[in-house]
């Protein structure tokens, strides 16, 4: 859900009149870390706790309960839930008070998402020269370029042209890039990576790709 979706099922949908005190209420959605701030104030009020904590990894991982969990709590809250969370995840990562999990994941995300655009980008280049893409990633997997992207967008996705639909779609992927952006305009930091990545976006959503799974951008390019 977006953040938007979130304040609406807190606030206007009232979920936070049913917060009972001394519960503890995790948030595993994306969304914007001061987003967290408002809704973590207004549960402290009630005498329970908040986390925010988004999950990061491929459809396969949340299928395996092999996620990585980015959470956002006090340490005494984290040692409470960490066995709950790892139940779904093998990673849960502790990354700082309330709003740090979200920070965590967006900037996660933006990295993410500049990778797969390289990986598409050299895999066209590649195409065109008649090399075979597929034996190209394995090698590029024994050298500095070899990432998580590569082993998976690029392994199971881009060789493939294998773009499924549910799976983590060009909207998610921009909705989840314009947290970033806001972020780092809120501080007048330039990112023209995000920028160039964002109207790649765009362009896959104009053309009819936006829901289908994000590393179909290769198309636009």
């Amino acid at each position: 859900p977006s953040g938007k979706d979130v304040e609406e099922v807190y606030f206007k949908n009232k979920m936070i009149n049913l917060v009972k005190k001394n519960q503890i209420i995790i948030d595993m959605s994306t969304s914007q870390p001061a987003l967290m701030t408002k809704i973590e104030n207004k549960i402290i009020n009630k005498g329970a706790y908040f986390v925010d904590a988004p999950i990061a990894r491929t459809r396969q991982a949340a299928i395996d309960g092999s996620l990585a969990i980015m959470v956002g709590c006090s340490k005494k809250i984290f040692k409470i839930i960490k066995p709950i969370l790892s139940l779904i995840g093998n990673h849960i990562l502790h990354c700082g008070e309330v709003g740090s999990g979200q920070f965590t994941k967006i900037l996660n995300n933006m990295i993410l998402f500049q990778n797969v655009l390289a990986l598409c980008e050299a895999s066209k280049i590649a195409e065109n020269y008649n090399l075979n893409c597929e034996k190209l990633f394995q090698n590029i997997s024994k050298c500095s370029g070899n990432s998580f992207a590569l082993q998976n967008h690029g392994m199971k996705s881009i060789v493939n042209d294998h773009y499924p639909n549910p799976a983590f779609s060009v909207k998610y992927a921009q909705k989840d890039l314009s947290y970033a952006l806001e972020l780092a305009g809120n501080k007048k930091i330039s990112t023209p990576g995000c920028l160039n990545i964002n109207e790649v976006f765009k362009k896959a959503i104009e053309d009819g790709f936006g829901d289908l799974y994000f590393p179909v951008i290769k198309k636009v390019i």
